[in-house]
């Protein structure tokens, strides 16, 4: 399955969606929504809705340059902005699933 590369931003009230991997080249806004069946990947800053493994795939991962996400979920286990810890918002994260948790690790 082909994946998805998005190079404009993606605005709020959009919605991007992929069958294989996702690639936004640009900021996804708040109110935005974007979703994979297998990995996203988001070359800046990331305000709105991201959905990976959306077919329930728990090995697929969320990478964004700047986390500042409405919303992550990752095979129907999602967290909220307020879940992130504080010292990741705005930073290059990578987002995985552990157990029935997601797993928010910086990247350098």
């Amino acid at each position: 399955v082909a994946s998805v590369v998005a190079r404009q931003p993606v605005r709020g009230g959009q919605q991007v969606m992929s069958e294989g991997d996702l690639v936004v080249m640009a900021a996804v806004s708040s109110g935005a929504e974007i979703a994979a069946v297998g990995n996203v990947h988001v070359y800046g800053s990331l305000r709105g809705r991201v959905f990976a493994g959306i077919d329930g795939d728990e090995t697929t991962m969320i990478f964004c340059d700047q986390m500042n996400a409405e919303l992550v979920s990752i095979a129907g286990i999602h967290a909220v902005n307020e879940d992130i810890d504080e010292r990741l918002l705005g930073k290059r994260v990578r987002v995985s699933c552990e157990g029935q948790r997601l797993h928010f690790q910086p990247l350098p």
